[in-house]
């Protein structure tokens, strides 16, 4: 938790961030939830992740034949 800490108020202080000091302990646990999830965003996803069927929209569109 401390490492989680010191990320945070050096990535506030990049930012120029002042968090008063009642809302640094519910912004912190934002922080970490945040970081955690990013960690499933950045990696390559297999195809058999990716929706198995796609948007066409000439599919919806009239055609008057």
């Amino acid at each position: 938790m401390d490492d989680d800490k010191s990320t945070f108020e050096s990535a506030c202080a990049r930012a120029g961030l002042a968090v008063p000091e009642d809302l640094k302990a519910g912004t912190l646990h934002g922080f970490t939830e945040i970081n955690k999830q990013l960690g499933h965003l950045r990696h390559p996803r297999p195809a058999e992740n990716e929706p198995a069927s796609f948007f066409v929209p000439e599919a919806f569109l009239r055609h008057d034949d």
